[in-house]
């Protein structure tokens, strides 16, 4: 599953290792929160509402366009 960045900031600020924006594959899913390869590449486990599924996005890109 491809998810993209929508905001590199957690609780307590900036989340090390990710980039807004930013299309990441995701491992493995649990509990809230997913394993990627990060910007260093190394494995990450990252809160999953930091991200949004990216093929939602572009169907919702498309719909809009569509529409226009």
């Amino acid at each position: 599953m491809e998810m993209i960045c929508i905001s590199s900031f957690g609780r307590f600020g900036r989340i090390k290792g990710i980039s807004f924006n930013k299309v990441y594959k995701v491992k493995y899913k649990h509990g809230g929160k997913f394993l990627i390869i990060n910007d260093l590449g190394k494995p990450q486990m990252v809160r999953s509402d930091n991200f949004m599924n990216y093929k939602n996005l572009l169907d919702l890109e498309k719909k809009y366009y569509d529409c226009n």
